[in-house]
């Protein structure tokens, strides 16, 4: 069984914001729920890349 540790959230976090901002244009281009409003990915990296840049100020130095 593998450890969830810091470093592993934050490896994870980096991996979610450098994914969403590659695929933040295609997922843009789809009407998703709640609102149809061509933003959704727009949201979605902004959300982990202050979730991202939250924990690393959290972290231990």
């Amino acid at each position: 069984m593998r450890v969830l540790d810091v470093a592993a959230v934050s490896a994870w976090s980096a991996a979610c914001v450098h994914s969403l901002s590659v695929l933040r244009p295609a997922i843009d281009g789809i009407n998703v729920y709640p609102v149809a409003d061509s933003d959704t990915g727009s949201n979605l990296l902004f959300t982990m890349t202050a979730a991202r840049d939250a924990l690393a100020e959290a972290e231990p130095g």
